[in-house]
């Protein structure tokens, strides 16, 4: 993601070369967007693999939805990774608009409307770290919401609005941002994120990654709403907090 970005602010097209392979591995090896075929409700056929996976009843009626990238556990059941299919959509984003293709747009999309669908949590608009397991309907669908993650999709969505001209994706971004420097249990009472800041601060760089993957997509959200002006008073403030609560 960040070769990619930094292809599209200072033309680096070493970057460029090395975003496009990683996508290209991730198409090739990690059964990324497609139709799931069933086979007597037990497999599934993954396309651009060519492969049968075991898939355990529950997931079954996923068949249809559009959905993200995959791996294979050590008992041969698939897995559909959140943190996988974010990192997936956010490079497909940025490589669709470096490069204008259509192959990483309509990869982008695919990806986004899975997240949309699957891992966005309905009552708070923050994003789900929730990897369906078809091997266990309670690993598929206990889920935690996850700051880092959120601001993965923030800054996704943002770049996808971009490139489709699809305003949906800039509104459900918007929305996400608000939605995440609004929530109480991720901060505390004088604004300052603290999610995970158990032990030494000076120590906790888990805890820096996650204000900082925040943080970004917010000031992506920022660069790419500079006409909203309230909406970009707020991040102004909300990121000065964060910034000074550092060690």
């Amino acid at each position: 993601i960040d070769l990619a970005q930094s292809y599209h602010t200072h033309e680096r097209y070493s970057h460029l070369s090395e975003s496009i392979s990683s996508w290209s591995y991730i198409t090739s090896n990690n059964c990324s967007t497609g139709t799931w075929k069933k086979l007597d409700q037990t497999k599934i056929y993954i396309p651009n693999t060519g492969n049968w996976y075991n898939v355990s009843p529950d997931l079954m009626s996923l068949s249809n939805a559009p959905w993200g990238v995959c791996h294979v556990d050590s008992g041969g059941y698939l897995v559909v990774s959140s943190v996988q299919t974010i990192l997936f959509m956010v490079l497909s984003s940025y490589l669709a608009e470096c490069t204008g293709e259509s192959k990483y747009k309509e990869a982008a999309i695919n990806a986004a409307a899975y997240i949309k669908t699957w891992l966005l949590d309905s009552e708070t608009s923050l994003v789900k770290d929730r990897s369906l397991h078809t091997r266990n309907a309670k690993e598929a669908y206990e889920a935690v919401l996850s700051c880092h993650l959120t601001g993965l999709v923030i800054e996704g969505f943002c770049v996808l609005s971009s490139i489709t001209g699809d305003t949906e994706w800039n509104t459900l971004a918007i929305d996400i941002s608000r939605s995440a420097m609004d929530y109480g249990e991720w901060h505390s009472s004088d604004g300052i994120l603290v999610v995970g800041t158990d032990g030494d601060p000076s120590e906790d760089t888990f805890t820096k990654t996650m204000k900082g993957l925040l943080n970004r997509g917010l000031m992506n959200a920022y660069q790419r709403n500079r006409s909203n002006k309230p909406f970009c008073d707020l991040i102004r403030s909300y990121i000065n907090v964060q910034v000074w609560s550092f060690p």
